[in-house]
């Protein structure tokens, strides 16, 4: 898995995030149940650990594929968690956020709140908003808005900017080896 990892950090635009998603550490994998996809070698191509949100819920964290995996392969891999999922006794799978991706029907918001949005659709290249939603997309059966509260416009660049710095954040453990500061944050 760790091969696979650091395959995955190779392909441009990714890169470990921490807070919003878990990141490689072994000893975090361990302690989850992990699906992986193997070719006929038992070469792992893809993995996802998962995480029990409540008895009725469970989420994937860490999703990561080989840079020359097949096409397709991590749809195999959601197909797989459903299939899990469903054998365990789970009603329901988060497939997590997909942030910025629109405003509802009837959602009344306010000017600030569009040049924002229109904004992040602008930055669609650094982080693929459209894109993950469209992939998500595929699988949802329904979507549930998730809002941030603010009380002025002009905090938003600073808890957009204090987002990414924490997203980015590493401790060190008492060996001096990075660990993530919360492995379990997939919202």
């Amino acid at each position: 898995m760790k091969a696979v990892s650091d395959q995955w950090l190779q392909i441009p635009g990714r890169r470990e995030r921490g807070f919003t998603l878990g990141q490689f550490d072994r000893d975090y994998l361990r302690s989850k149940p992990v699906l992986v996809v193997m070719d006929s070698d038992e070469t792992v191509l893809a993995f996802i650990n998962l995480i029990s949100v409540d008895v009725r819920e469970i989420t994937g964290d860490l999703m990561r594929r080989r840079a020359d995996a097949p096409n397709g392969i991590m749809d195999y891999l959601f197909i797989k968690l459903f299939q899990y999922a469903k054998e365990k006794g789970y009603t329901r799978v988060s497939l997590g956020m997909a942030p910025m991706t629109g405003f509802l029907e009837r959602e009344e918001a306010t000017a600030e709140e569009r040049a924002i949005h229109g904004l992040f659709q602008k930055l669609d290249f650094v982080f693929s908003f459209r894109g993950l939603h469209h992939y998500k997309a595929k699988f949802a059966t329904s979507w549930e808005p998730r809002y941030l509260v603010y009380r002025n416009a002009l905090e938003l660049p600073r808890t957009a900017l204090a987002l990414r710095r924490l997203s980015e954040i590493k401790q060190e453990d008492a060996a001096g080896e990075e660990e993530p500061v919360c492995g379990e944050c997939n919202q």
